[in-house]
C-alpha cells in the first residue's frame, strides 16, 4: 500500500514505467486509427463540401408547400451546421498531423494554431452540439406532423421553424463561448509571452467553476440529446405502427361489410358507398430524411457518448475506467464524427425518391446548356451536306418531272 500513487477518488494511478504488451498492442491499433484519419478526412471533406452543397441547392428550391417549407428549414441547418464543421476541422487536421508528417511542428503553423486553436474549438463545439439539437428539434416536428396532423398544420410554419432554427445557434453559441473565453486569456497570460512564465496561471475562481461546469454540461447534454433522440423516435415509430395499423383494420372492417349479402347501406345512411379509411399522412413522405439522419446520428455518436459516461462516472468516483479504453476512443470518435458530417446526401439520395428527382431535375438543368452548346456546334457540320442533298433532290425531282412529262407527250 505504501508508495502507490492515488487520484483524487482514491482509485490507484498505475505507475510510469516499461510499456507492457497490452500498452503496446493499444499504441499500435491508435496509431492505425491515426492514420485512417490521416488518410480519409480529406475524402471526407469533399464529399462533405461537394454533398452538403448539393443539399442545400435541393432543399433551398424545394418550396412546394408549407410542410415542406417547414422541414426543409430544419434540413437546411443541418447541412450548414454539418458543411462549416468539416471546414474547420481543417485547422484541427493540420496541427493534429503536421508533428507526424514532419517529424516535428513546424514554426509557422504552431504560430498559426496558437493563434487560432481557441476559435477553432469554439466553432467545432458550437456547430456539432447545434446539429444534434437540431435533430430533435425536426424529430419534435415530425413527431407532431403525425401524432397530430391538425395541430401540426397551424403550428408548423417556416417562420416558427426558422426561429427555433435560430434559437438553437444563439443557445449553442452562449453554451461554448467559455472556450474562447478561456483560451485567450491563457493566451495573453501565457502563450503569447515570451519567454513563457515556469508555469501557466490559475483559472480565476468564477472563470474555473464556469469551465468546470461547461465540462460537465457538456457531457450531460451529450447524454440528453442522445436519449432524447432515442425516444422521441421509438415513440415516433409506434405512432406509425398504431396508425397503419388502424388503416388496415378499418380496411378489413369495409371489405367484410361489403363482402356479406343484402348489405346495401355500407356508410351511414348512404347506400352502396363503402366507408374508407382516411390516406396516409402526408408527414410520412418526410420520414425516411428523419430516420437517415438519425440513424446516423445515433451510430456515429455511441463512442462520444460512452466517452462522456466515463467523464461523469470517473468525476463522481463511481468507477475508474481503462486508459485503455480512453486511448482508442479518441481516434475512433474523430473518424466516425467526420462521417457524420459528410455523408448526409448519400443516404438523403438511398432512402428518398423525392429527393433524388430534384437531383436528376437540377442535373439536367445544370447539363441542359452543355448538351444545347454541342449540337449548335454540331450543325454546321451538317449544314452544307443537308443542302447539298436537298438541292441534289431537287435537280433529281425536275429531271423525273421533265421524263414523265415527255412520256405524256
Amino acid at each position: 500500500m505504501n508508495g502507490t500513487i492515488r487520484d483524487a477518488c482514491g482509485w490507484p494511478v498505475p505507475p510510469r514505467g516499461a510499456a507492457s504488451e497490452l500498452d503496446k498492442d493499444v499504441e499500435a491499433a491508435v496509431a492505425a486509427m491515426q492514420y485512417l484519419d490521416l488518410i480519409s478526412y480529406p475524402l471526407f471533406l469533399l464529399l462533405a463540401i461537394v454533398g452538403n452543397t448539393l443539399n442545400l441547392t435541393i432543399l433551398c428550391a424545394d418550396q412546394r408547400s408549407q410542410n415542406h417549407a417547414s422541414k426543409n428549414t430544419y434540413l437546411v441547418a443541418i447541412a450548414l451546421c454539418d458543411l462549416f464543421y468539416m471546414l474547420w476541422s481543417v485547422f484541427s487536421y493540420i496541427f493534429n498531423y503536421d508533428d507526424q508528417l514532419n517529424g516535428g511542428p513546424s514554426a509557422a503553423v504552431q504560430l498559426t494554431n496558437d493563434r487560432i486553436a481557441g476559435v477553432v474549438m469554439f466553432f467545432q463545439e458550437a456547430l456539432a452540439v447545434s446539429s444534434a439539437w437540431l435533430i430533435v428539434a425536426f424529430s419534435v416536428e415530425r413527431f407532431v406532423a403525425i401524432r397530430w396532423p391538425l395541430k401540426h398544420l397551424s403550428v408548423a410554419q417556416k417562420k416558427r421553424s426558422t426561429l427555433v432554427t435560430f434559437g438553437i445557434l444563439l443557445l449553442a453559441v452562449l453554451f461554448t463561448v467559455v472556450r474562447l473565453i478561456d483560451y485567450y486569456r491563457l493566451f495573453a497570460l501565457y502563450i503569447n509571452l515570451e519567454p513563457k512564465p515556469a508555469r501557466k496561471p490559475p483559472r480565476p475562481s468564477w472563470l474555473l467553476a464556469w469551465f468546470i461546469t461547461y465540462l460537465y454540461g457538456q457531457a450531460i447534454n451529450q447524454v440528453l440529446t442522445f436519449l432524447t433522440i432515442l425516444i422521441l423516435n421509438i415513440c415516433l415509430l409506434k405512432t406509425i405502427l398504431r396508425q397503419r395499423r388502424k388503416r388496415r383494420d378499418t380496411l378489413q372492417a369495409n371489405v367484410s361489410t361489403h363482402s356479406q349479402p343484402g348489405n346495401g347501406r355500407h356508410n351511414g345512411n348512404t347506400p352502396g358507398i363503402i366507408a374508407t379509411p382516411s390516406p396516409p399522412n402526408k408527414a410520412w413522405s418526410t420520414l425516411p430524411l428523419l430516420a437517415s439522419c438519425v440513424i446516423l446520428y445515433l451510430v456515429t455518436q455511441t463512442p462520444t457518448l460512452v466517452d462522456h459516461v466515463i467523464f461523469l462516472l470517473e468525476k463522481s468516483c463511481t468507477h475508474q475506467s481503462d486508459q485503455h479504453v480512453k486511448m482508442l476512443l479518441n481516434p475512433v470518435q474523430n473518424i466516425l464524427l467526420n462521417i457524420n458530417h459528410s455523408v448526409n446526401f448519400l443516404l438523403y439520395c438511398g432512402v428518398d425518391e423525392r429527393f433524388r428527382r430534384r437531383l436528376w431535375k437540377i442535373a439536367n438543368v445544370c447539363l441542359l446548356p452543355v448538351t444545347h452548346s454541342r449540337r449548335q456546334e454540331e450543325a454546321p457540320q451538317h449544314g452544307p451536306a443537308l443542302v447539298t442533298t436537298v438541292s441534289s433532290h431537287t435537280k433529281s425531282s425536275s429531271v423525273f418531272g421533265s421524263i414523265k412529262s415527255l412520256h405524256l407527250h
